[in-house]
């Protein structure tokens, strides 16, 4: 994980997610944690936590789980 100062580290939220692919550059090119996950489709939430273990997938219309989302990263 990277750390800009001694208080701040870096992660990422990622939205409308697909299969997770995109965040493979995040997470596995930078080293930047995917921390949470949206993603509307079943098989392609799945897909997110297979290749996401210590990601947390929030699965449905962004517009119903987006507080979840904010809290999860407040958090």
């Amino acid at each position: 994980m990277q750390k800009l100062d001694e208080k701040t580290v870096l992660c990422s939220i990622s939205t409308f997610s697909g299969g997770g692919i995109g965040d493979a550059g995040i997470e596995w090119g930078c080293q930047i944690p995917v921390i949470s996950a949206c993603e509307l489709v079943p098989d392609r939430a799945g897909l997110i936590r297979y290749n996401y273990p210590e990601t947390t997938v929030f699965e449905g219309d962004i517009w119903h789980v987006k507080d979840e989302i904010v809290q999860h990263a407040q958090a």
